[in-house]
């Protein structure tokens, strides 16, 4: 059945990301459509902060937003309320001002609190050099994503992953949890500092985007650009199925049945989404590897690996993915075999050494949590875009993956444009 109507992409989930995709393409002069994707469930809402990252002024300058921005906000940014099981403050941007703040609401607890918030100051901006655009995100496949994790190499944000855990007082801990919530972050204040949760507890702490109507507002203000660029915004109808052929997505089925075709389609919800449009898809599945503990004396851990995600390199071999836990050292590769231990801790003298055979990457191999996934899908023409690729960035996650799924829809798509 031929389509109904056809694009040149066609992004499926009217997210913030997804809108934003949408409006620099149809800027770019393709033909673009946004629909939604039945049974979706609706999309969580955190607070909108990051409005001053480089990115996102580029973003905003392409699409001539700027103006737009400046003049739907509501006065100078509003600081974030915390509400505690006894008690609720304001916590200020400005430092001194927070110390004074945090000593009247959390006696006795201030300077576990500053030395936190210190920490989030001065690795928060650290980011800002990987979150410009320039850096590639990768667009397939492990092997993409661990070469764009060596491009954190010299960013102190990675040596985050050093301090277990953020606190030792409840009370910090407790409040760090609050903070936490509100940004819209499920780490745990428990366990270790992430830099998704730093970089949104920096934007945070510095207040919130005071924009009228919020992220709805924002969303609403880039639907309207996008309508003026002549993109169209499916409203009566929603996504209920792909229609794939030879790994290519060649239409999106309506519920009523309606084929809208796509030279390339853009997923905002990931791969929940994906499942529910095209039941045969592949599930996102690891490769198989293996991991190895062992206890090490702290004088014999690395001091200093490949790069800060913890990389060793074996001449000639794989390389080994290295995590302290505890006591433990712990080792995770791509296929068989035993590492030589000799060549990569020389001097060593491991005891308790236990290997078993696990996906790899494994769960917990990627404890700066920055990056979810790669934006190619398993389909030739398929990308995924959102904030959940990159969580804890707010509008600079959005951003962020618009800005590359843009450009990767020009690379692997239609030649023609409009006009």
């Amino acid at each position: 059945m031929a389509a109904a109507e056809h694009f040149d992409v066609v992004v499926v989930g009217r997210s913030l990301a997804g809108l934003l995709t949408a409006a620099l393409l149809a800027k770019r002069k393709f033909r673009v459509a946004v629909i939604d994707c039945a049974g979706a469930p609706p999309l969580e809402r955190p607070p909108l902060f990051g409005d001053t990252a480089k990115l996102v002024v580029r973003v905003l300058d392409e699409l001539g937003l700027q103006h737009s921005m400046r003049t739907r906000l509501e006065g100078a940014w509003r600081p974030v309320t915390l509400a505690l099981p006894d008690r609720r403050f304001v916590l200020p941007a400005d430092e001194g001002a927070r110390g004074r703040e945090l000593g009247e609401v959390l006696p006795g607890r201030v300077d576990p609190l500053l030395d936190v918030f210190g920490r989030i100051e001065r690795y928060g901006p650290s980011l800002d050099p990987l979150l410009d655009g320039d850096a590639p995100l990768p667009e397939a496949g492990w092997r993409a994503k661990r070469a764009w994790n060596r491009t954190w190499e010299g960013v102190s944000a990675a040596r985050l992953v050093d301090r277990l855990p953020w606190s030792d007082d409840p009370l910090v801990r407790m409040t760090l949890r609050a903070l936490l919530r509100a940004a819209g972050q499920t780490d745990d204040a428990e366990g270790p500092m992430t830099v998704r949760a730093v970089r949104a507890l920096w934007h945070l702490t510095h207040g919130v985007v005071p924009m009228r109507g919020g992220r709805a507002g924002f969303a609403r203000m880039v639907s309207e650009k996008l309508d003026v660029l002549g993109g169209h915004i499916e409203g009566r109808r929603a996504a209920d199925a792909l229609s794939v052929r030879r790994r290519r997505v060649e239409a999106i089925v309506t519920a009523d049945d309606r084929r809208i075709g796509a030279d390339v389609v853009v997923l905002a919800g990931g791969e929940p989404d994906l499942a529910r449009l095209w039941p045969d898809a592949p599930p996102h599945t690891s490769l198989p590897g293996r991991r190895m503990g062992l206890r090490l004396a702290a004088a014999d851990r690395p001091a200093d690996l490949r790069d800060p995600c913890g990389w060793i390199a074996e001449p000639g071999g794989p390389a080994h993915l290295v995590r302290v836990a505890g006591d433990r050292l712990v080792l995770s590769w791509q296929g068989g075999g035993t590492p030589p231990l000799a060549r990569l801790l020389p001097y060593a003298r491991p005891e308790g050494v236990e290997t078993a055979a696990v996906p790899y990457p494994a769960p917990g191999d990627d404890p700066l949590a920055l990056l979810t996934r790669p934006i190619r899908g398993p389909l030739k023409n398929l990308l995924f875009v959102g904030e959940w690729i990159l969580p804890g960035l707010g509008l600079e996650g959005a951003c962020f993956t618009a800005w590359h799924a843009a450009a990767a829809a020009e690379r692997i798509g239609p030649r023609k444009r409009r006009g």
